[in-house]
């Protein structure tokens, strides 16, 4: 099952008929799907649910079309990711697209998402009502290093199960995550790392071990041994290389994948030659915009 895709000359300009304005806030992007894009990019579109759904739990794009500049290639994948999923905010000031590079300008939500740090190991989202179904980041320019790293949830669980089931029994429990102020009237809120997922395959992840550790200090209990315990385990078979697959999100290169499955991080980067700048969108599956919906073209 392909989990590696290029956009052609052709869909990417289908992709690029809908233009949005440069100076258009991180909160006004255009959410609804971009019209029909012809057959190429439905072929594209049907491709990245399988995967995402079915198949590996991520997808790799790749842009064939060349010379864009940076708000043009935004655009693109911008349209793309629209024309699958119905993208939700990631954070309560509303942002649709984000940008994930270091800048002491940025809003210090994300311990992550501004900085060089790797490690980590998290789904995105776990502060929010709900996190998103799925994630996606693009490449605008690329460091040294900075990899991202991208493993199966399902998997990690069965050989933390295999491990000790006393691992992931823990796991399984409502445990406190620091919501950093994004839920109004909360200061953490309690939901498994793994909870059976609504279809009855597998799990689905929440996990960032640092709000763990934070939502406890602020609810003010001490952080359960068992716990500990399990974290450190999961934490260490998720570091094995054999359980992880590295995506180098250069210029034109975009990951999508199942948040709600996928465990993700990156490695270390330096920014010497050129800086590592992505964008970052989150979304929700649309059966208005799946595939063959409508009118025949999409």
């Amino acid at each position: 099952m392909a989990d590696r895709f290029t956009i052609s000359p052709a869909a990417g300009a289908a992709l690029r008929e809908r233009a949005v304005a440069p100076d258009t806030a991180l909160d006004a992007w255009p959410a609804d799907p971009p019209g029909a894009a012809g057959p190429e990019v439905a072929a594209l579109a049907a491709g990245i649910i399988e995967a995402l759904r079915e198949g590996p739990g991520y997808a790799v794009v790749e842009t064939g079309v060349d010379g864009l500049a940076d708000h043009d290639l935004c655009t693109l994948y911008w349209n793309l990711f629209t024309s699958v999923f119905r993208p939700t905010p990631q954070y309560r000031t509303g942002e649709l697209i984000y940008p994930v590079e270091v800048s002491p300008g940025l809003p210090a939500v994300s311990h992550y998402s501004g900085s060089n740090q790797a490690g980590g190991y998290h789904t995105d989202g776990t502060l929010l009502p709900e996190p998103p179904e799925v994630a996606c980041l693009f490449g605008l320019s690329a460091a040294e290093g900075g990899e991202t790293l991208i493993m199966d949830g399902n998997e990690l669980a069965a050989q933390l199960d295999a491990l000790d089931p006393a691992h992931l029994r823990a796991l399984t429990e409502p445990v406190h995550f620091d919501v950093n102020g994004q839920i109004d009237g909360l200061v953490t809120k309690r939901q498994p790392v793994f909870r059976a997922a609504a279809d009855g395959n597998g799990f689905e992840l929440r996990y960032l071990r640092m709000y763990i550790e934070q939502g406890y200090d602020r609810a003010g209990e001490p952080l359960p041994v068992g716990l500990t315990a399990a974290m450190d385990a999961f934490d260490k078979i998720s570091s094995l290389p054999e359980n992880q697959t590295p995506v180098l999100l250069r210029r034109g290169v975009a990951l999508l994948w199942n948040n709600r499955r996928m465990l993700h991080g990156r490695r270390p980067f330096h920014e010497q030659a050129s800086s590592r700048r992505l964008r970052r969108l989150y979304g929700a599956y649309d059966p208005a915009r799946r595939p063959g919906h409508g009118d025949g073209s999409r």
